[in-house]
């Protein structure tokens, strides 16, 4: 009779039989090789290999969505260019916001010249208040009040010099003066309308349009025209998002 061999262990270990190990190796093997397959063999579902849940929109690429405005609402908001102009921008800007002053030096320029100077594009200046105060944003408003848009343009810009390039935050009551005479308005008189608080509410029913359009911080801007709606651009855009959206509109 064979004698049977038995595998004796010492007591605390585990004793794993060779067959079983042999067992244990190929599955792991099989296992490698499937996750292999899995990770390096299929190809990528993603066309174009973009990570999931990244936007598949580019940059500078026309938004989509078409927004719906009636441009009669806004028939006594200050604005840049011909009034018939083919394409129209609603800007929501603040004063006191960074991004608005970058928009305005970098960008602006290259929309006059590029677009409201031939008659393709007027401007509706709209406030939005982010980090700013309505109070602030009332002063343009004083001026175009005492001496029209001409006033109201030559206050606004100097509001955006006096707060970020001379750093006044906010400006001093000297200061708002100062500006309101440069832009060809009686100062007391001025002041006396700045005093009275009288556009606050039509500082903050501004703010409140520009979020009833999706607005949801500044600037934010609404490129397009009443037949075929606008796109919304958030953020101080680059002039190359703009044209996008512009000559589209220009081409339809």
């Amino acid at each position: 009779m064979a004698e049977e061999k038995t595998e004796t262990t010492k007591p605390g270990t585990i004793t794993i039989r060779k067959d079983a190990l042999w067992k244990y190796s190929t599955f792991a093997l099989v296992g490698i090789l499937v996750l292999g397959v899995i990770f390096f063999v299929l190809p990528d579902k993603s066309p174009t290999g973009a990570v999931i849940g990244a936007p598949s929109q580019q940059p500078n690429a026309p938004p989509t969505q078409q927004i719906q405005i009636d441009l009669s609402e806004l028939e006594d908001a200050p604005s840049l260019g011909d009034p018939d102009a083919p394409v129209v921008m609603l800007e929501f800007s603040d004063y006191a916001c960074p991004f608005c002053n970058k928009h305005h030096q970098q960008t602006q320029p290259l929309l006059d010249q590029n677009y409201i100077d031939n008659g393709q594009l007027r401007i509706i200046f709209l406030n939005f208040i982010s980090v700013g105060s309505a109070e602030i944003s009332s002063a343009p408003k004083c001026a175009r009040e005492l001496g029209g848009d001409d006033a109201f343009w030559k206050y606004h810009d100097a509001l955006y010099d006096t707060i970020h390039i001379q750093k006044e935050r906010p400006p001093s009551v000297a200061s708002f003066e100062r500006m309101a005479v440069e832009s060809g308005v009686d100062g007391n008189a001025f002041m006396t309308c700045l005093n009275s608080g009288k556009y606050i509410q039509e500082v903050n029913s501004e703010t409140a349009l520009g979020r009833s359009l999706g607005v949801t911080g500044t600037p934010g801007f609404l490129v397009g025209n009443e037949a075929n709606g606008f796109s919304l651009l958030s953020g101080a855009q680059p002039f190359s998002a703009f044209k996008a959206i512009i000559d589209a509109e220009l081409a339809a």
